[in-house]
């Protein structure tokens, strides 16, 4: 099985209702019905998480949804592509990656009812000069576990980006979806950042994932944005 990562995005002028809707109307029921999908998550951008949106995508577009699906083999992916064909979207973007959950065991999903809390998505690229050896410590050791220690996520999903899929897509490293139980643990700045009220917790906090992530995520293309979480449906085990 392979998996695939699809960004959607929509202009900096254009209202976010019509790709919304879109993704929960269409995307959705069309990804739950189709047998070619295997597992898949439509990520669909939180109004009230709009004040959290960090950066912009080419030309000014902003991050609006992102559709992850699993597929027996990357070869299946029209099954998406020609999905997102007909979204009210102004870009659409596809990798294929590899996917490993360093943290969180989330309750159980109903499939294709939304998830509780916030899901925030953080598309990335290595901060340049980087060395490589040393962007994937920093990433996958070192920020690693103060995602553990600091943040209150349920889900913490780590997508590395293998390569691109579609003509054009931004060149990425990773993308990455972490979830929490309560909206309020996403937009409470306190709860976010393990703090609950004390001042120089959260200075600390907040200072210790800045100093991490500029250290190797290039702040000037990376895109994050909370989002609503729909698992259309689970990925089977397997033996």
């Amino acid at each position: 099985m392979e998996k695939l990562c699809y960004a959607v995005s929509r202009g900096a002028d254009d209202a976010a209702d019509a790709l919304a809707s879109w993704l929960h109307t269409d995307a959705v029921p069309a990804l739950g019905t189709d047998d070619r999908v295997l597992g898949a998550r439509v990520l669909v951008e939180a109004p009230e998480g709009a004040a959290m949106r960090v950066g912009k995508g080419p030309d000014g577009m902003l991050l609006a949804g992102l559709v992850a699906v699993w597929v027996a083999t990357y070869q299946d992916r029209s099954v998406v592509e020609d999905l997102l064909a007909s979204a009210p979207a102004a870009r659409s973007e596809g990798w294929l990656v590899s996917e490993s959950l360093p943290q969180g065991d989330p309750p159980v999903p109903t499939p294709g009812e939304r998830s509780p809390g916030l899901t925030t998505v953080t598309l990335l690229d290595k901060r340049p000069g980087l060395d490589e050896a040393e962007f994937y410590r920093l990433w996958h050791e070192v920020h690693r576990l103060t995602t553990a220690e600091v943040h209150p996520f349920t889900l913490y999903a780590r997508n590395e980006v293998v390569r691109a899929l579609t003509p054009g897509a931004r060149p990425l490293r990773g993308i990455v979806y972490e979830s929490t139980a309560t909206v309020e643990d996403t937009l409470d700045p306190q709860r976010f950042f393990g703090s609950h009220g004390d001042d120089e917790a959260f200075k600390a906090n907040l200072q210790r994932v800045l100093s991490e992530t500029t250290a190797f995520i290039d702040y000037d293309s990376m895109e994050t944005v909370p989002m609503h979480d729909v698992v259309v449906r689970l990925l089977p085990h397997t033996a």
